[in-house]
């Protein structure tokens, strides 16, 4: 089961911010970390991603990892860090909305109207590893809150969070 590290914002979507930057900032904290595990997957399960799965929006070529031709699901455990003195996950946001920015992040854009606009890709992103082709094939979810006790650095701020996502891969009634 691997797990992948998020650190920074986790605000909610609304009506009026769909949280665009927010998401991509989040896609690009996770696909080095992807593109790494998908260089010696520890099941071949995870080689079965495709290039017929790739997505091309705008200047980005996006390749998820977690794909439905192939009948693969997984469940997600989220354990999120908070300098809420409770440890909540809330912090003046709904929960679900909050998710909701993650979930979308998971996957690749739908339009390019989902990407900040002019972002390109990095020197390292012409191929864009996402999680997820599409948040549908999350089937479960677990959510556990921590306090989190590092110092606050000079470009962090203190509703930050520190988010450790542990998937399990389902193929048809197997778990990996």
């Amino acid at each position: 089961m691997p797990t992948f590290k998020y650190k920074g914002r986790l605000p909610a979507v609304n009506d009026q911010n769909k949280r665009h930057s927010e998401k991509q900032q989040i896609r690009r904290q996770l696909h080095p970390q992807i593109a790494s595990f998908m260089e010696d997957p520890p099941n071949p399960i995870f080689l079965l991603s495709e290039s017929s799965e790739r997505v091309t929006i705008g200047a980005f070529t996006f390749q998820p990892i977690i794909c439905r031709r192939h009948k693969l699901r997984c469940k997600i455990d989220l354990v999120i860090f908070s300098r809420d003195p409770f440890g909540s996950v809330i912090q003046n946001a709904d929960l679900d909305n909050r998710l909701k920015t993650l979930f979308d992040a998971l996957r690749p854009p739908r339009s390019i109207d989902e990407l900040p606009k002019g972002d390109v890709p990095g020197d390292d992103e012409s191929l864009f590893w996402t999680l997820l082709q599409d948040d549908s094939l999350i089937t479960d979810l677990s959510v556990r809150s921590e306090i989190l006790y590092t110092p606050l650095q000079r470009d962090e701020r203190r509703s930050d969070i520190e988010m450790n996502i542990t998937i399990s891969v389902e193929f048809g009634q197997l778990s990996f």
